[in-house]
Parts: C-alpha cells; structure tokens; sequence
C-alpha cells in the first residue's frame, strides 16, 4: 500500500494535514454542527467570526441556492442575515474554541473577528489563547457608496491598514491570516498591496486568505412564476470562483517573494475547482458551499480524490503534487482518475469500501446474491444501521431466466445447485433484513449488468463478473473506483436507477427520482464492489 503525504505547510508557521480547511460559516457556528465533522476530522476549521459587540438587526436570515432561480451564477447561494445571528460575542467564540478542541482533537482550529476599531484584539488572544491560529475579516472594510468612492477610498484604505497593523501587534507570534474582502480585488500589482504585504511580513506568521463573499444586489426578476428581488446581501459559491482564481495568480508571485502564504477562498465546489486554486498559488483551501450541496462527507471524496491524484503520478506527498501541476498546463486538473485494485477482498479495497458503508448516506447495492458481504460485512453494516443509514439492495430474480442462464455461464447445470443459489440469494435478503430492520429496501430486476456494484455519496466502486466461477474461496475480481462528477460515475448511476425503476413499478419510480434529487442537491456518488457472493 502506498503512503501519501498530505500534509501542507502554510509559510512557515502552521502546517496542516491536508489542504482543506472549513471557513468561517455557518458550517462552525455552534456545537451541533461542529460534532458532524468528529468523524470526518478536517484538517483545519475556523470558528464562525466574532465581534465584540454584534450589532442587532431587525431582518430575516436568507440562504437562497441560485441554481434553478438564477442559474448564471451556477451552485452559488444569495445570503443574508442579521448581525446578532452572523457574528459570535468573544465569550460565545471561547465556548466553541474549547468545545471544538475537545471534539476535533487532530484538527488545527482557529478564530475569527471582525475588522473594526472597536475590536479588542488583545482580550480575544487573551480568552481564546487555545485558539492554533486567528483571521482578521475585512468583510465589510472596504464597502463604499459608488458616489462617494473616490472621495473615500484613500481614506479607507489607510485606516484597514491601521485596523491590520493593530490586529497583528496583539496577535504578534501567533499564526495569523487576513482574509481580504472582494472590495479590494484592485490589490494585485498596485503600491497598496506592497504596503500590505510589508506589514504581514513584519510580523512573520501571517498569511492571506483570498478572498471574502461578494456583495450585491440584483435586480427584480420572475423565477417559479414569483417575483424576486435580492437586496443587502452577497454571493457565496461557484459564482466566486472565477475572480478568486485571477486573485491568486495576480498576488503569487509577490507573495512568494516576500514568503507571504496565500489561502483560497470562494468559489470551490468542486474537486477540480480546489486543484485549480492549487495550481493557483495557494497552499491551502477554504470550504463551505461544496458541503450545502454535496453534504459534508464530501470532504471525504476530496482527500480521496487528492491521495489518487498523487497516486497515479507515481508521487508520494502534496507537496511534490503542487510543485507538479504548477509548471504543467490546466488540462492536466481535468484528467480524472480513478483508482484500481487487484483484489476486492484484498485489505486496502476493503479498507475503503467499509468506511463508506459506515459513513455515506446513500448506499446502493447491486450484487449477484451479496450473502459473502452480508456474512463479512456484519459488522459495519450493524454500525450503518445504528447510525439510521438507509440502503437499497438490487439483487436479480431468483426465478427469472437471466438468473439461471448467468449460474448455467458458471457451470451449474444441475437443479439441486440452482437451487442452491436461489436460496442463497434469498438468505441475503433475510439476513439484512434482519439488521436493518425497516431502513433496507429490496428489489428484483430480470435485467442484469454484469457488474456487481455498490453507490454512495462520492465514489462508485465496479467489479466485472468474471467468466469462470473457481469453485471455493472468494471470487478473485478487480475493482475500478471512479468519483462523483466523472462520466462512468454519471453512467452507472442511472443505471442503478433504471434497474431500480423497471424493477419497482411506481414504488421504484418513486425511489429512482428521490434518488435523483439526492444526487442533484447533495452530488452523491455511486460505489461498486466486485462479489458475487
């Protein structure tokens, strides 16, 4: 088994265990939803950012996905809310801190304040000196009135300067970021970001976060047969991506000069979108967005997805990967891989494949008769069903002719071992039944692939049926593994859910377009495994 190396080093002065990092948001903003990353264990969070004192406001929370109402800006979300809901206090910061700490022991966590001359940054280093790190947001910094912003912009950038140089004095010796706001996508190249970059240098641990949300306003439209009008508030996701990417390649190289990290942020919700960053100049990405449409087990998919990046080069570590991919042209990101093992039951694809199982939302099975992985995977599937995971099993019909012509293709002629692959097959059925009680659903299909192969939330795993069944032991077949959003993902699940609709009459029908919808909100993924049981 080959070990890759995911770790990245941010400058100097933190080094994390992979690249990915969950951003100040909603996904770190109280202990419920901290506690949901325990078992993914991420490399790094920020804790939701804190202001002294969050000003109150009297207006609705909104986080509209722009997808079907403004598909221009793609898998983006329109969001707002009030001050009171979108900022912690210090002492609500410091709570999280020690909660997050105590759940999330290997990730490195961090916190956020608000830019403000009202911020006391030396008694939040003080109360939150648990904290591995701290960001400095410059969200609303730079927001000016189009009228006034000649007038106002010098002035404005003198004093983020001041709030910067503050911040860094009380948080000297510390790693710290400043995560810029879109306002000053101006910076790259000007006299104004030198002047910046002499400040982060001065301090010695600090690093960029590029960049922020993106304030706007659109006008009236109809979408659904309804009138809407999005106002106050900003653009998180997709929408991001594009201006991030010109950022990163605009600062890099007086960033790395003066041995300034930069950070990305905004904008990646996909495997390839993060690489890009990558490619781009950071050593490290923020997410937030990818998790509302994909759930957060996509964190999983995009180690994975980094580890078999590496893999297929013949490299052992992120570092060398990054070094590669910057000196090669971007066609090289798009190139999907996918992962090979020589054996199913052999320990790294089995490795992979339980952890799925304990740990997707969505598991869709299609095997021959699945009793050698109901018998060994007994275990694990208890544990999927403790947690309230459902399944669904697609097995052939035991009494339909395609059954008995694929046991006839492997040599059994007489009835009595017919009839004993029946039989196996329904035990299976029993069996996990058995442990599933009421969150396994069955069906039969007269229709068969002749693959076996099982879907979850962000990869498919495909073992082809052999052409000769050796009597004893396990069946010796390989496995192909190919991530959600490759085209043999997109195919196998709509096979998946055509089987499952000819076979379940409107029952199936029913099952197949909530499947769909799954996959469409959440990008679940399909996995396979090679058994025939």
């Amino acid at each position: 088994m080959i070990h890759v190396d995911l770790t990245t080093k941010i400058g100097d002065f933190l080094e994390l265990a992979n690249p990915y990092w969950i951003s100040s948001a909603h996904y770190s903003q109280q202990e419920s939803v901290i506690e949901k990353w325990e078992e993914l264990s991420p490399a790094a969070l920020t804790l939701k950012t804190s202001d002294i004192n969050p000003e109150r406001e009297n207006k609705k929370s909104l986080r509209q996905p722009t997808q079907k109402i403004l598909p221009r800006y793609g898998r983006s979300f329109y969001c707002d809310g009030p001050k009171q809901e979108e900022l912690l206090t210090y002492e609500r910061t410091a709570e999280l801190l020690n909660f997050a700490k105590a759940k999330l022991p290997k990730t490195k966590i961090g916190v956020s304040v608000l830019s403000s001359a009202a911020q006391d940054y030396a008694k939040l280093r003080q109360i939150c000196e648990a904290a591995q790190f701290c960001e400095l947001n410059l969200k609303y910094s730079f927001r000016i009135k189009d009228t006034e912003y000649l007038k106002e912009s010098p002035n404005k950038f003198e004093a983020i300067l001041k709030e910067i140089d503050r911040f860094l004095s009380a948080f000297q010796g510390f790693p710290s970021f400043i995560k810029l706001s879109r306002e000053l996508s101006w910076l790259p190249g000007s006299t104004e970001f030198a002047r910046l970059l002499e400040i982060l240098v001065k301090h010695g641990q600090a690093g960029l976060i590029v960049a922020n949300s993106l304030k706007m306003d659109i006008p009236p439209f109809l979408a659904g047969g309804a009138e809407w009008e999005l106002k106050g508030g900003v653009f998180c996701g997709e929408r991001l991506f594009d201006q991030t990417i010109v950022l990163l390649e605009g600062m890099k190289e007086e960033c790395k000069s003066k041995k300034v990290p930069l950070v990305a942020s905004g904008g990646m919700i996909d495997a390839e979108y993060t690489i890009l960053a990558v490619r781009a100049g950071a050593s490290a990405v923020q997410l937030c967005t990818a998790f509302d449409y994909k759930g957060i087990n996509f964190y999983r998919t995009l180690v994975w997805n980094l580890t078999n990046r590496i893999k297929v080069r013949g490299l052992k570590s992120f570092k060398q990967y990054a070094e590669r991919i910057r000196e090669e042209g971007v066609a090289s990101v798009y190139s999907m891989p996918f992962t090979y093992y020589e054996e199913f039951w052999g320990d790294e694809a089995q490795a992979a494949i339980r952890a799925d199982v304990v740990t997707s939302a969505r598991m869709d099975m299609f095997v021959m008769s699945g009793q050698s992985l109901v018998t060994k995977w007994k275990e694990v599937l208890t544990v999927r069903f403790k947690k309230n995971l459902r399944a669904r099993l697609l097995l052939p019909n035991p009494e339909g002719g395609i059954f008995v012509a694929i046991q006839k293709s492997w040599g059994m002629s007489e009835d009595s071992e017919l009839g004993n692959r029946q039989s196996r097959l329904r035990k299976t059925v029993k069996d996990i039944q058995t442990l599933a009680k009421d969150l396994v659903e069955v069906a039969y299909t007269d229709k068969c692939p002749f693959v076996s192969f099982y879907i979850f939330d962000d990869k498919v795993y495909v073992a082809p049926y052999p052409f000769v069944l050796v009597a004893g032991g396990d069946m010796p077949v390989p496995v192909y593994v190919f991530i959600a959003g490759s085209q043999e993902f997109a195919r196998l699940e709509k096979e998946f859910s055509t089987l499952y609709i000819l076979a379940g009459g409107m029952e199936g029908a029913r099952q197949g377009n909530a499947s769909a919808a799954a996959a469409e909100s959440d990008s679940n993924a399909v996995t396979q495994t090679g058994s025939v049981g």
